[in-house]
């Protein structure tokens, strides 16, 4: 219905090809439509062929309760049919708002690790081509980074046999500075020590049950052995000594 209403800023004439006798939509948003004089409804029919030959030129119609074939002539096709998600192959997976829409962050990250949702289905404002399209760019490109971060970490942390790892947030000054501290400091000894930004890893550092920032964890075979938290150098020192 709104839909409709909306086209009729830009045509003289909009018809509504609707398969049933009546409509389920808002009450408020189908008494706009139905008054309005630039649009007809077309009840109990539905599209058969949209036809033309160098262009659009007509639809082919028929009346589910006759059978009659008719044709309409028309410059534009406007596909709308419903607003269910649709998401059934992934339905009860991952989280979702009333009526079955998707809930995503910015990156458009689901609530299940390494699932992504763009488009239509996302819980959003405007469902449109435009922003569909700019779900998916953000969703290839969000998804692209979390793989590559993931195999940086497995190689990185849990397939050696030993190794230390400084967990900071890259957002907080201090515990920058002391990463490249500790970076430093650790570059001459005997103990490499990894330095990973729990703050771009936030969902790794949940996985591994690490609650507060900053801290040195010691793996061993991807399993923590020990970890403390550290505000300085010299306890950093301490942990790796």
């Amino acid at each position: 219905m709104e839909e409709a209403v909306y086209l009729t800023q830009f045509a003289s004439k909009v018809y509504i090809i609707h398969r049933r006798d009546s409509f389920r939509a808002d009450r408020m948003a189908t008494e706009r439509a139905l008054t309005n004089p630039r649009i007809e409804v077309l009840w109990n029919s539905v599209v058969e062929e949209i036809a033309g030959e160098d262009m659009l030129e007509k639809l082919v119609l028929k009346n589910v309760r006759t059978g009659e074939i008719s044709e309409l002539p028309v410059s534009g096709v406007f596909v709308f049919t419903g607003m269910d998600p649709n998401i059934s192959f992934m339905e009860g997976l991952v989280e979702s708002a009333k009526g079955g829409w998707v809930l995503t962050n910015e990156r458009m990250e689901t609530s299940v690790e390494g699932v992504f949702a763009a488009g239509d289905v996302r819980d959003k404002y405007l469902r449109q081509v435009i922003t569909a399209a700019g779900d998916g760019a953000t969703a290839a490109m969000a998804a692209s980074s979390y793989i590559s971060e993931q195999l940086h970490l497995q190689g990185v942390l849990l397939e050696p046999e030993q190794v230390t790892a400084y967990f900071f947030s890259s957002i907080d000054e201090a515990q920058a500075r002391l990463a490249t501290k500790i970076e430093e400091s650790a570059g001459g000894g005997t103990k490499k020590v990894v330095l990973l930004d729990g703050y771009k890893n936030k969902r790794m550092v949940e996985k591994l049950g690490i609650t507060n920032l900053p801290v040195i964890v010691e793996f061993r075979k991807g399993r923590i052995q020990r970890s403390k938290q550290v505000g300085s150098l010299e306890e950093a020192v301490e942990f790796l000594s």
